[in-house]
């Protein structure tokens, strides 16, 4: 099983216009991402444990001829619904990225009981169980998000499982440190091959291994962490930061009813992209982009941000600019300076108007920035 599939899923990375300010948009965004999620991904990945079935069944079929059909025909089965998976994910990547959903205290046990349901008949034909050992417990996040997760381990421990008689444990880990949640998903059998050990400890986009590609993205939303093992079967553990918890650089944590807004000011798209990313994962953020003074502009003036970081170097202004245009309008959330070079007239300048860092984009930029957000996330409502 787990032979690699003929084709993958494009991928579909790239800037999502639009916001989700209004009720009706976050309704829509949560309806859309539940029908990918569930309605459209858990029937996928029934099949995709169907093929797994009839691929193991394919080499007693006789005569020769009827056997080597049927393996073409279950290739291109898995072949397609591995593709379809990839499609499904990518989008529900887009959506994660623009608007993550409703953020609830989301009950493990339920969650997982309800996927365990969906694969019922498969599992029972495979003689395959999901086991869950104690109590998993409930985690701040949406249940899209965690659906997802959860499924795309499992059903690739499933997937990969040559053993006879597949079992699959979930339970609760003590945690690393106070307030996040660990996990454990274990499956007997000879483990998981290279490429879908490096799409879990790595987060490379492998060919074949399904949903196991999407688990290090959606963990990330989550500052959380993965590692997978073979060894006795596989390992997979993984440990998670509730929603609207955002961690200081001092070690504390401040609680937060759900994610805050960032503005990410920078005209360089590559490395706005690589601050936003940075900022959803670190301090579970909203992340907006703005590569110009005027974009900038027109962001601050429809929207409310909780923190908004600029860089000085913009292609139609300064970012000292837009500073005094936030005071004349009346806009008084937390901001950062950020500057390809360090200068201390212009780094004056900003402290002046108010700005509560000034981190230069350089080796050291992450530790700065983790610092200034830290600080400007102490203000905030919340």
């Amino acid at each position: 099983m787990g032979r690699e599939a003929s084709k993958e899923a494009t991928s579909m990375e790239g800037p999502v216009k639009g916001t989700h300010d209004e009720k009706g948009g976050q309704a829509v965004s949560d309806g859309l991402a539940r029908v990918l999620s569930r309605d459209l991904r858990g029937p996928l990945s029934v099949i995709n444990l169907g093929t797994a079935f009839l691929s193991e069944l394919a080499p007693r079929v006789s005569p020769d001829a009827l056997r080597v059909e049927l393996e073409e025909i279950v290739e291109a089965i898995r072949a397609n619904t591995l593709m379809c998976q990839g499609m499904v994910d990518a989008l529900l990547g887009v959506a994660f990225e623009k608007q993550p959903g409703r953020v609830i205290e989301v009950d493990l046990n339920a969650l997982v009981a309800s996927l365990v349901d969906q694969r019922r008949v498969v599992l029972e034909k495979r003689g395959a169980r999901v086991r869950v050992e104690g109590d998993l417990g409930n985690i701040r996040g949406t249940e899209v998000q965690l659906s997802q997760l959860f499924s795309s381990i499992i059903d690739g421990l499933l997937v990969e499982n040559d053993s006879e008689s597949p079992l699959v444990e979930v339970s609760r880990l003590e945690p690393g440190h106070p307030g996040e949640a660990c996990f454990r998903i274990t499956a007997n059998g000879a483990g998981l091959p290279e490429p879908a050990l490096r799409a879990l400890n790595e987060g490379s986009s492998e060919p074949g291994v399904g949903g196991l590609n999407a688990v290090r993205r959606i963990a990330g939303f989550y500052a959380g962490t993965v590692t997978a093992r073979n060894g006795g079967g596989v390992t997979v553990d993984f440990c998670l930061e509730p929603l609207g918890r955002i961690v200081e650089a001092g070690g504390g944590a401040l609680r937060r009813e759900g994610p805050l807004r960032a503005l990410v000011v920078e005209d360089e798209r590559g490395t706005a992209y690589m601050i936003a990313r940075f900022l959803r994962k670190r301090f579970t953020l909203d992340v907006d982009i703005a590569v110009s003074l005027s974009e900038a502009r027109d962001r601050l003036s429809s929207g409310r941000y909780d923190v908004v970081t600029i860089d000085q170097k913009l292609p139609d202004g300064r970012g000292v600019d837009l500073l005094e245009e936030m005071a004349a309008m009346g806009i008084t959330c937390p901001a950062i300076a950020l500057t390809g070079h360090g200068d201390e007239k212009t780094a004056a300048r900003f402290f002046e108007l108010g700005a509560i860092g000034y981190v230069v984009k350089d080796k050291d930029m992450t530790d700065e920035l983790t610092r200034a957000m830290a600080r400007a996330l102490r203000g905030a409502p919340g």
